[in-house]
């Protein structure tokens, strides 16, 4: 079977420390009142003692009817109306019992007690109960639009709903909000928009340029480089046929030089260019190379 879980930081909780706190308040409270009752009624029993000594007392000794008039009028019924202490009974001394008496003769109420029966029972379930507009005391608290002077322009100092609390924070938000809606702040603003814009493009355009130049230096000197070693390479051909031709003489293949190859005009020399070409094999003119 189920049974209520409530949470420990619920206010309703009956073991929460507030509540726990409050009872022991109100046990407090209630016990000192019936320390209060009991103080009245062992005062009242003392001075109906008093009285009733006091009247017996007077008595014995014979004393004149001017000294029993000396007496409280009050003091000397109750003296009277109070029996002999042996013969009381001993307990909770009710000082309105003639009066309950006569209301119950009479069939009707008494009002003091009844009021304070009313009350006692409102104290206790003002302790339960809270009503609309109350704090936890039971004081009625005032609403703070209820405080607000609607014919004048002042403003309370303080309250909830995003009221201003003082008069320099008024102004700080007036002025931010003039400085906002400000057409001048508006183009001030895109002004200084559109001169970051132009500086970015600038230094963007530098980082392009130095870039370019990073590559162009960089090309540069890959071309130097490939034609440093054509170079090296060319040179190191001729070593090799240099040595070719010291270890092996004969083996390498003699340069053949252009001059060697030219022929003499025909008109220095026209029979050695005939013998020439009645040498030569009969070949075709488009394989000639000169």
């Amino acid at each position: 079977m189920g049974k209520l879980n409530i949470l420990q930081h619920k206010s309703w909780h009956v073991y929460n420390e507030v509540n726990q706190e409050r009872v022991r308040k109100d046990e407090e409270a209630a016990r000192i009142e019936e320390e209060k009752k009991k103080e009245r009624a062992l005062q009242a029993d003392r001075e109906a003692r008093l009285a009733l000594l006091r009247s017996k007392s007077r008595g014995r000794i014979g004393s004149s009817h001017a000294e029993v008039l000396d007496v409280a009028p009050n003091e000397v019924s109750t003296a009277l109306s109070l029996p002999d202490t042996e013969e009381r009974h001993i307990g909770h001394v009710n000082l309105f019992e003639e009066a309950e008496r006569e209301a119950r003769g009479k069939g009707g109420k008494n009002p003091e007690y009844e009021a304070e029966k009313r009350a006692k029972e409102k104290k206790e379930a003002d302790k339960f109960t809270w009503y609309l507009g109350e704090t936890k005391d039971g004081k009625k608290e005032t609403p703070w639009y209820a405080t607000l002077d609607l014919k004048s322009d002042k403003k309370p100092q303080e309250g909830p709903a995003g009221l201003i609390k003082d008069e320099k924070a008024r102004k700080a938000k007036d002025e931010r909000r003039k400085a906002k809606e400000d057409p001048l702040n508006a183009m001030t603003k895109y002004v200084s928009k559109s001169e970051r814009r132009e500086r970015e493009r600038q230094a963007h355009s530098e980082r392009r340029k130095r870039a370019t130049k990073t590559r162009e230096s960089s090309s540069s000197s890959s071309s130097n480089i490939e034609k440093l070693r054509a170079e090296r390479l060319a040179r190191e051909r001729v070593e090799r046929a240099k040595a070719q031709e010291v270890l092996q003489p004969g083996s390498a293949l003699p340069t053949r030089h252009f001059e060697d190859s030219a022929y003499y005009h025909s008109q220095f020399n026209p029979d050695f260019v005939r013998r020439r070409r009645d040498e030569a094999p009969a070949r075709s003119r488009r394989h000639e190379p000169y």
